[in-house]
């Protein structure tokens, strides 16, 4: 206690800006051409400990008219010597474990932003799922080396990127170093919506086969098929751009498969005689 009141001791982080006034100069940028946010909340630490460090990577990149930006090139490997961390990602229409696991989201928000600011992508690829956190058709996937996220710089002034990440948000600004002409808006449709097929996957039993599919979560079985995966529907899906005087434009035609259900047969017939068994081994 000091001076007859309680002292409490107040731990106080300092955020860095996402640009600052030195890189306004450097770029000559002042003026806000769009700005776009997607949200992680839910997410674990490691995936926005990706999130975040991406995000550092890519935030106050400068482009002079005509030139190109890479995701990979400015980002690199997504490995744990690069610093990235392990978490969920998404490959071949499934939700599995990899390093760097929520880039993917900076690279959607990033996307988002220049199609906002009236630019357009000169190589982008969807994911194999829809993602929650943009509406269909306007996600996009990176994987270094294979599959890249690029947009040119088509105006006649500098282009500067603008990312950060507060509370539970991710935002990413694209500032110009000349004034907008307007706002453009998105908007999607969904073209068809394609309906799972069933797949049946034989119960592994010979000598040096992968071991059989877990079946604890099934109801009991007495022989015959049992759903391992239930089915979800694809999608094939356009984007549409509305600009400021009063031009329309499709984007992008993607495709989203469906995911099959699939069905383990051939299970082990459970007779009558066999669960008695099993409950009296005497027997």
């Amino acid at each position: 206690i000091a001076n007859g009141h309680d002292s409490v001791a107040i731990v106080v982080k300092k955020l860095p800006p996402a640009i600052t006034t030195r890189d306004i100069a450097r770029g000559r940028v002042r003026y806000m051409l769009a700005s776009f946010t997607t949200e992680f909340s839910g997410s674990n630490a490691n995936r926005i400990h990706n999130i975040t460090l991406a995000v550092r990577k890519i935030s106050g990149t400068l482009l002079v008219p005509g030139q190109e930006f890479s995701f990979n090139q400015i980002v690199g490997p997504c490995t744990v010597t690069a610093g990235f961390k392990p978490a969920m990602e998404i490959v071949r229409q499934e939700y599995v474990p990899g390093v760097g696991g929520g880039v993917c989201q900076v690279v959607t928000t990033l996307y988002n932003a220049i199609l906002l600011a009236g630019l357009k992508p000169t190589e982008r690829r969807p994911h194999s799922l829809l993602v929650g956190y943009v509406p269909p058709g306007r996600d996009a996937t990176v994987y270094y080396n294979t599959i890249d996220f690029k947009f040119c710089n088509t105006t006649a002034a500098n282009l500067m990127i603008a990312a950060r990440v507060h509370g539970n948000s991710l935002t990413i600004s694209i500032i110009g170093g000349a004034k907008p002409k307007g706002n453009f808006s998105l908007s999607h449709r969904i073209v068809t919506m394609l309906q799972p097929k069933t797949e049946y996957v034989e119960q592994p039993n010979q000598p040096g086969q992968l071991d059989p599919p877990n079946l604890s979560n099934l109801p009991d079985h007495t022989g015959g098929a049992h759903i391992l995966r239930h089915g979800e529907p694809g999608y094939k899906v356009e984007v549409w751009r509305d600009g400021p005087d009063g031009t329309r434009e499709r984007i992008s035609v993607d495709l989203y498969p469906a995911k099959n259900t699939l069905v383990v047969k051939n299970l082990p017939t459970v007779t009558t005689e066999d669960n008695a068994a099993a409950k009296d081994p005497l027997k």
